[in-house]
């Protein structure tokens, strides 16, 4: 293994994905510049290790494995696995995505490109259904015009929409940890992670699709109405709490609310 091939730590979160983990770790398998492999899951209901482990085997691939008996979180298990990151750069993916052979090579290479001060480059993704069928793009279009393109800091147009999938983001270790990692209080990881770096980091934007991103009847895309889910709400609240302080009389009321 390279240098150049040794600065990327890629870490693979299952959670109840026996029928995908397979594929995504075939992807990790392919890539053009091969990173250092971590693989979390985190209390599946399924037969996720068990794939997870046979597909380790059969690929020849070198693992950390992170395996949980119960289910702790999606963030408190990014947190976990973020402390046994060793390389400069970090990407999550979930089980159920996958990687084109050359994203890890590309995003590595734009982000040494952007400079020390970007502490995340993120790309589009092709969308696929349950069964891998193309459904369509997630892409930069969905995001307000002056994001398309430009690279700085995004702090500012991520207050209005969450245009970056966590899929398709590579980050920079040291940034992650400065911002103090994973809110372990928090449902989902992506959004309240991205305002943190923005404000603090610049963005850089690698417009190539590079990941297939799943959208199923058990991904937390699907599982969800922001517009009803009690948790959700109370997430963004603690997330918008951030940004304007609120005391605690002002808490209490808020959670009563949702």
């Amino acid at each position: 293994m390279s240098a150049s091939d040794s600065d990327v730590t890629v870490v693979v979160a299952s959670y109840n994905h026996e029928r995908f983990a397979e594929q995504a770790l075939e992807a990790v398998a392919a890539q053009t510049c091969q990173p250092r492999l971590i693989v979390t899951d985190d209390g599946s209901g399924d037969e996720s290790v068990a794939v997870i482990q046979s597909a380790l085997d059969r690929l020849g691939l070198a693992a950390t494995t992170i395996f949980h008996a119960r289910n702790r979180g999606l963030c408190a298990t990014f947190n976990e696995a973020l402390a046994s990151v060793e390389t400069p750069f970090v990407a999550f993916i979930s089980a159920d995505d996958w990687m084109a052979p050359t994203r890890v090579e590309k995003h590595r290479q734009a982000l040494i490109a952007a400079g020390d001060d970007t502490a995340l480059v993120y790309g589009d993704m092709h969308v696929h259904d349950d069964s891998g069928s193309l459904m369509g793009l997630w892409s930069s279009v969905w995001a307000p015009a002056s994001v398309m393109g430009i690279e700085g800091r995004r702090y500012h147009e991520l207050l209005n929409s969450n245009f970056i999938g966590t899929a398709a983001v590579m980050m920079r270790t040291r940034c992650v940890r400065a911002v103090g990692g994973y809110d372990e209080r928090l449902p989902f990881e992506d959004l309240d992670m991205w305002l943190r770096l923005a404000k603090d980091y610049r963005i850089a934007y690698a417009e190539e699709p590079l990941v297939h991103y799943r959208v199923h009847s058990a991904s937390m895309t699907n599982s969800s109405n922001p517009a009803t889910d009690g948790a959700w709400l109370r997430a963004m609240l603690r997330i918008t709490g951030r940004l304007v302080p609120m005391d605690s009389n002002a808490w209490d009321i808020a959670h009563r609310m949702v």
